[in-house]
């Protein structure tokens, strides 16, 4: 088990180890960035932003922000909802008044609850990366 897991790296560190492969057109873009709670306790958590900050024309904002409030599926039961909001609500207040015209997560379920009460479309880095290709 601790070979494979030794040789596991997340999407972003590892397509940043291989970005002078790419052709990425340059599209300016202003994005802000939110750092899932799972990615902060993992190895090389800003791979994404540091990824995404290479980018040609691309303006990065790191929203440091805390919880989106979903914590995994916690968020999604009914009895959840209020307080889920509340969690994320520093993160959503971030997000609306920023200057971004896309918000940026490397996890699923930020992305659901960022859409569900953010004003901006979200997308993850391999998606940013993707469209420039």
């Amino acid at each position: 088990m601790a070979r494979v897991s030794e040789k596991i790296i997340h999407i972003s560190r590892f397509i940043d180890l291989n970005i002078d492969r790419l052709k990425l057109n340059k599209l300016p873009e202003n994005i802000s960035y939110h750092h899932p709670c799972h990615l902060k306790i993992q190895p090389d958590p800003d791979s994404s932003l540091r990824l995404l900050s290479k980018v040609p024309g691309m303006s990065v904002d790191s929203l440091n922000a805390h919880c989106c409030g979903m914590i995994g599926s916690w968020g999604m039961a009914a009895e959840n909802y209020d307080l889920s909001r509340r969690i994320g609500s520093d993160l959503i207040e971030k997000i609306n008044v920023s200057k971004a015209g896309t918000v940026v997560t490397d996890c699923p379920t930020c992305r659901m609850q960022i859409e569900d009460f953010g004003e901006k479309p979200v997308m993850h880095p391999v998606e940013i990366l993707a469209a420039r290709l």
